[in-house]
Formats: C-alpha cells, sequence, structure tokens
C-alpha cells in the first residue's frame, strides 16, 4: 500500500507538470497573437474590432495566469504529498537493511522540498531530511558523508529555532553527530556532543524527567567514556541509563 500510494502521488505530479506545459504553449500562442495585432494596427487604422480583439486577448491572458497559479499550487501540494510518502516508504526501506534503496528515496525527497521551498530555504522538513539521509550515510559506514549532512540539518535546526534553543529535535542531531565522531574513534569529540545533547535533553524534557531518548543518550556517553578508560563514569551513567529503562 505504501509504494502504491507513492506511486500514485508521483503520477499526479506528473500530469501537473503536463498541465502547466500545455498551460505555457497556450500562453505562448496567445502572446504571439496580441503581437500580431499590435503590429497589424501599425499599417492601419485602429478599429473597435481591434479593440474587442486587445480585451479578449487580455481577458486569456488573465485566465491562463490564473490557472497557471492554481496549477502551480496544485503542482506544490502534491509534491508535498510526495515527500511524505517517499520518506515513509524510505523509513521501510531502512528498516529491511535496504540503505541503498533508502538514500535513493530520501535524495527524492529532499530534490521536491527544495523545489518547492527553493534551493536555500530553511525549513524544519528540509532539515528533518539531511538528518535522516545523515542517519542513512552512516549506515552505509560513510562517515564524512554523514557528518557533513547532519553538520547541515545542524546548522539548519539551529537558525530556526535559535542558537540558545533547548530543543529535542537539536539534541537528536546532536546525539547523531557524536555516534559519527565515535564511529570516528574521536571519542573527545563524541564525548562533548553526547553531553551537550544529554544537557539540552535534560532542558528540554523538564528536571528530572525519565524517558528512553535521555536513557539512549545516557547509554551511548557511557560506551564512550568506558572506551576513555573512565570506568566510574561509565558505571554512574549506565546505572542510570538502566533505572531508566525498567
Amino acid at each position: 500500500p505504501v509504494i502504491m500510494m507513492s506511486l500514485t502521488h508521483l503520477t499526479r505530479v506528473k500530469n501537473a507538470l503536463e498541465e502547466l506545459e500545455g498551460a505555457r504553449q497556450v500562453l505562448e500562442r496567445t502572446l504571439d497573437l496580441k503581437a500580431l495585432f499590435h503590429s497589424s494596427t501599425v499599417a492601419n487604422a485602429w478599429t473597435p474590432v481591434d479593440d474587442a480583439r486587445e480585451v479578449a486577448v487580455a481577458t486569456k491572458l488573465r485566465e491562463l495566469g490564473l490557472q497557471i497559479i492554481r496549477s502551480t499550487n496544485d503542482l506544490d501540494a502534491e509534491k508535498m504529498s510526495s515527500v511524505v510518502s517517499l520518506t515513509s516508504l524510505a523509513r521501510t526501506k531502512l528498516s529491511m537493511q535496504d540503505v541503498e534503496g533508502a538514500r535513493q528515496l530520501y535524495e527524492q525527497a529532499l530534490d521536491m522540498l527544495r523545489s518547492v521551498h527553493g534551493p536555500t530555504a530553511n525549513t524544519t522538513q528540509i532539515a528533518s531530511t539531511l538528518h535522516s539521509l545523515g542517519d542513512v550515510r552512516y549506515a552505509a559506514k560513510d562517515l564524512d558523508g554523514a557528518w557533513q549532512l547532519l553538520k547541515q540539518a545542524l546548522d539548519m535546526k539551529r537558525s530556526l529555532y535559535g542558537d540558545g534553543a533547548a530543543n529535542v529535535d537539536i539534541a537528536t542531531t546532536l546525539h547523531s553527530l557524536a555516534g559519527v565522531k565515535s564511529a570516528m574513534w574521536d571519542l573527545n569529540g563524541a564525548c562533548q556532543l553526547y553531553d551537550q545533547a544529554l544537557e539540552m535533553k535534560r532542558v528540554a524534557y523538564g528536571s528530572g524527567a525519565q524517558n528512553a531518548d535521555i536513557a539512549s543518550t545516557l547509554h551511548d556517553l557511557a560506551t564512550v567514556k568506558l572506551n576513555l578508560k573512565d570506568l566510574d563514569g561509565a558505571l554512574r551513567l549506565c546505572e542510570e541509563s538502566f533505572r531508566m529503562k525498567v
């Protein structure tokens, strides 16, 4: 059903594009006709018939302009609907260990988002898709690619929420960046990023909050501490994580 939904949305987008192309062609023919009317009045005296033709052309232009606007809005709506389907399908692909399939779908979704919002736009949906692509790159062992995409997502989220914002969305990307640093064996860098993510989650969820999201960061930070031979720190974090999970 998810695949059929994606195909349906993509087909609608293609149809909308064809309608826009048809509208463009009609508009160009109408403009050519208008130019012909203007050229004919140079050699001949202006008549009421010419005036009526000019009004008809202007009316047609207005109708086509409105049609293009409506078609563009419909096309954008179809694209955004397709983005939802593409990202859903990408998550399914990733859960099935089809990393390459997930990458392709997320990239299609990102391209579609940028075609709607603009190539330099900052939106939460674009940031989320960049983050997902970064996670896919990480799963594919492309650590440099993962770092670049996740860093783009982090910068975009901070620009949207504010540099000093304590936001779970930002903390999630910090956590993923820490995982990349850990895989690169930059343990001190990973520790700093996990600490930032943990602090932000504690603020965002509230003092004393206990949930699986915080427990996950505690656990991963404990693993880094263990690799750094900080056994006391690793034990303390593991115990706190365990208490949250039970």
